[in-house]
């Protein structure tokens, strides 16, 4: 089966309404966990505007992650309903958001979504780790909508769970490079390096927890190097892999560059090469996998 235009618009479609998810829920993470100690060696005017770009960020990432996903609901129950017209596609809105485990899935993660943000922008300690436990459940709940849920059985919870994990590394991830990108712009020296010392650690237990979970998958629902290698779900896993390859590279470069300058351009090109990664995972969503071939 091959993307038709309709495809690759949901596929879009998804691909931003995950990765403003991923924002969110990075910049709660790295702002109520990670940036906590960078702060304290800030000036007060560095570190009320660094708090300022985060909330600004979450606002603006969950205003993508809302318009995406009403998007998305539109082009889903055109889809389900085999409808080419817009008044057809309307009337069955409310059944697919109510009466489908998509819709259901997709509500819940914007209600999610929603307190998450809140938390965030009214709370600057406790209530922000109820902002990073809700931001990380919505992210969590796009594995309901993976291959896994649609089979049954013990290997479909484990590959739902799988996908799972695989969603929140790749989200604590590339979610918090945005953060890190603007700490860094007015850390001094000394700040600068603490971020980088923290985050170090934290970015290779993430690589590490998405390269097992993705081996988990691929092992799962491709199987055999003639469905890697023969079929478009494959090729289109082989892309996905080559562009996660890239952003590793990245991210090694980003413990050998001594100038903030050059750090910061490498972080930039390490979010664009996480957007694709995720533009590359949507549309493997679209895609029947050799398993159900």
């Amino acid at each position: 089966m091959s993307l038709e235009t309709a495809d690759w618009v949901r596929a879009v479609e998804r691909g931003l309404h995950l990765a403003a998810s991923f924002s969110v829920f990075g910049v709660i993470l790295f702002r109520t966990v990670l940036a906590h100690p960078v702060v304290d060696h800030l000036t007060d005017e560095a570190a009320e505007r660094f708090d300022r770009a985060c909330r600004g960020l979450v606002w603006f990432s969950a205003e993508v992650a809302l318009f995406a996903a009403v998007a998305w609901l539109l082009m889903q129950s055109a889809y389900m309903a085999q409808s080419d017209t817009v008044g057809g596609t309307f009337e069955v809105i409310p059944t697919v958001l109510f009466g489908t485990t998509f819709g259901q899935l997709l509500l819940f993660r914007l209600l999610l979504l929603g307190a998450a943000v809140a938390l965030f922008r009214l709370y600057r300690h406790g209530g922000r780790i109820w902002s990073f436990l809700f931001a990380g459940a919505s992210v969590a709940l796009h594995a309901g909508t993976g291959h896994g849920a649609a089979m049954e059985g013990g290997a479909g919870l484990l590959l739902t769970a799988a996908l799972a994990l695989h969603l929140m590394a790749a989200s604590a991830w590339l979610g918090s490079l945005a953060p890190l990108f603007l700490l860094l712009r007015d850390a001094p020296g000394e700040a600068a390096d603490m971020a980088r010392r923290r985050f170090a650690p934290f970015g290779l237990a993430c690589v590490v927890t998405l390269a097992l979970t993705a081996l988990f998958q691929g092992q799962t629902i491709i199987g055999s190097w003639p469905d890697l290698f023969g079929t478009e779900y494959g090729l289109w896993a082989i892309a996905k892999t080559v562009l996660f390859a890239l952003l590793l590279a990245f991210a090694a470069a980003n413990q050998f560059l001594l100038s903030q300058a050059g750090l910061r351009i490498s972080i930039a090109l390490e979010t664009t090469a996480g957007l694709l990664v995720v533009l590359a995972a949507s549309i493997l969503v679209n895609l029947p996998p050799p398993m159900h071939g």
